[in-house]
């Protein structure tokens, strides 16, 4: 299979391409001159090679509104190729029946084939477009190239301006990658080849058919090196030999994985300016492009705010890590229910609280990655859900709420009563505290939210320093030194993980027998596998977060800001947490209120208008 990117001289694309080739054209096909790359667009007609000018323009006007690698260029001093239709079976017929039709080249209107009417031959040498009917080749609609007789695929190079990716990566033959550029450790700007979305068609089979998908640097990809945000750990591993669990689920589902993200080294949470040493940090497309990337998902959440062209991104949360980008990006983010998905293949960092964390710009487009990778969704009967009932409960916990800040206070009010609209029912105050010490494990209902935060923040440093354990060792050996930690990163396992075993085990047993509890007594489930609570959790912190500010020194446990506790405890509870980057939960919500519920790429989240809803934000004012 040929690959080559390909840039064409003279203003004839503006666009660059990665050219993939596709069909081998018959004999009789006029072949451009030696080096010379044509471009092609391929349309599907029925057996009998009807055609008319509508039907030609109206294509062109298809292509152009649903798909960003296709381009008007293409509809000019081209091939124009018709195929048969995938649904439609031909006759073979001999090669000198369809043989080419070439309207460039003629003189008259008179001389053209009879079954093309008189202004599709005008309207076709008027755009120098050569026309040619292919029986036998069976490819998919859209953009495409042809070069010393082959057919090859358009897929748009485009630039990676917020240095969100960590490699950017192409499919081979064999169900594996090859990196098309490495940017991780270099700090230059990769290119991100996408199809085009013509190529693909969704199927029962197929749902994220052409769904292009970026995945976290910390997921193996057969045929590309898992790098985990350090130099010393891709140097060591390499290329790995087959792709996670869940990635090779998503491929079978037809998405398109088109790169790796960057994230905080071994999935930690380093900040610039003056912690991230081995990688250059994503930028952050909101406001004036200056806010902190957050980690350790930082790539992952970077692309979806920042690119258009990208659907969805893969990353992971432990301990906050999709859930803290996806409030500084501005984007849908859900850390999955623990040991919901197959974790297989994924480098663990704790595996008592490692799960999957999913990115999007709307709840739908999260939703269809969960339902294919075989989880039942809870959507309302009108969209044919599995599951027939909504939550019965909306806890609203006092050791969170409400908030210091009175600006953020008054989004979560308007959050709630718009929740409690759709849903039909009034919120229920309730102290986990006090609901633990009435109802918890008797053998722990002695400690306190508190103690179980700091068992949990135990387990998780212990873990995420000892996984590695191996590897360090590993490094020494075959290069005879030290494998590079940040020193942010080293700290964090110096100063924080002074525990024993029999202690990092005992705080797991605490975690274990405190997820059970919240599980059957906050989030008791029916018996069709849905629950019936919601519990509203604030997440993130008001005000600006800039990349170039020091990050402060960390608090300890006893003075762990409550968002930070809410986050471990979420973590420890084991269930799915939603961040969702508007006043209400459910896409039915959202529109019953009359709110955005599709998140904008770039500058800002959504429209600014001057209302609740909406920014009040100046369009002018220099400091966003």
């Amino acid at each position: 299979m040929r690959r080559a990117r390909l840039t064409l001289s003279g203003l004839w694309l503006k666009y660059r391409y990665y050219v993939r080739r596709r069909a081998t054209l018959p004999s009789w096909f006029p072949n451009p001159l030696p080096g010379t790359v044509v471009p092609a667009v391929v349309l599907h007609r029925g057996g009998d090679h009807t055609l008319s000018l509508d039907s030609v323009r109206d294509s062109f006007d298809r292509f152009l509104q649903t798909d960003d690698v296709f381009q008007k260029s293409f509809t000019k001093h081209s091939f124009l190729l018709v195929v048969p239709s995938p649904l439609i079976a031909r006759p073979k017929d001999s090669e000198e029946q369809y043989r080419l039709r070439s309207y460039a080249s003629c003189t008259t209107v008179e001389s053209l084939d009879k079954r093309v009417p008189s202004d599709l031959a005008e309207y076709l040498e008027s755009r120098s477009l050569t026309l040619c009917f292919l029986d036998e080749l069976a490819v998919p609609e859209g953009p495409y190239f042809v070069a010393d007789r082959q057919l090859h695929q358009a897929w748009r190079l485009y630039p990676d301006h917020l240095g969100a990716f960590s490699n950017t990566v192409i499919p081979d033959d064999t169900e594996r990658f090859q990196s098309l550029q490495n940017s991780a450790f270099t700090g230059s700007e990769a290119a991100v080849a996408v199809p085009s979305r013509l190529y693909y068609k969704p199927t029962p089979w197929k749902p994220l058919s052409g769904r292009r998908i970026a995945i976290k640097d910390n997921m193996d990809l057969g045929g590309v090196v898992t790098g985990l945000g350090n130099r010393a750990y891709a140097e060591l591993y390499g290329e790995r030999s087959e792709s996670a669990k869940l990635i090779q689920l998503l491929l079978e589902k037809g998405a398109v994985v088109v790169g790796k993200t960057k994230l905080s080294a071994f999935a930690g949470s380093e900040v610039p300016p003056t912690q991230c040493v081995d990688y250059f940090p994503p930028w952050n497309a909101r406001g004036d492009g200056y806010q902190g990337p957050s980690g350790s998902s930082s790539g992952a959440a970077s692309a979806t705010g920042g690119y258009s062209w990208l659907d969805h991104s893969i990353g992971t949360d432990t301990t906050g890590s999709i859930r803290f980008p996806a409030t500084s990006h501005g984007v849908w983010g859900l850390r999955s229910t623990w040991n919901s998905l197959p974790i297989e293949g994924v480098v663990p960092s704790c595996s008592a609280f490692d799960t999957f964390g999913l990115l999007g710009r709307t709840a739908s487009s999260i939703g269809d990655l969960l339902a294919a990778s075989g989880h039942r969704l809870a959507k309302n009967n009108a969209t044919n859900s599995p599951w027939s009932k909504w939550p019965t409960r909306l806890l609203y916990p006092t050791e969170w709420l409400p908030v210091a800040n009175d600006a953020q206070q008054r989004m979560i009010d308007a959050f709630l009563a718009a929740l409690e609209s759709y849903l039909g029912l009034k919120h229920q105050m309730v102290s986990l505290q006090e609901e633990w010490a009435q109802t918890g494990p008797k053998t722990l209902r002695h400690k306190t939210l508190l103690d179980i935060f700091k068992s949990a923040k135990l387990l998780n440093f212990y873990d995420n320093k000892h996984n590695f354990d191996k590897f360090r060792a590993e490094y020494q050996k075959k290069f005879e030194k030290s494998a590079y930690i940040s020193p942010s990163h080293l700290k964090r396992w110096e100063e924080k993980v002074n525990k024993t075993q029999e202690e990092r085990d005992r705080s797991l047993q605490e975690i274990e027998q405190f997820r059970e509890w919240a599980q059957k007594t906050l989030f008791s489930t029916r018996g069709d596998g849905s629950s019936n609570t919601i519990m509203l959790v604030p997440h993130g912190r008001p005000g600006a977060n800039y990349r170039d500010t020091e990050p402060s020194p960390a608090s300890g446990p006893s003075t762990a800001p409550p968002a930070l506790s809410a986050v471990f405890t979420v973590s420890a509870m084991g269930t799915p947490q939603l961040l969702i980057p508007s006043k209400c939960p459910k896409t039915g919500t959202l529109d019953s209120a009359g709110w955005p519920s599709t998140v904008l790429t770039g500058r800002y989240m959504f429209q600014v208008g001057n209302n609740e809803r909406h920014s009040t934000a100046s369009h002018l004012d220099p400091k966003l």
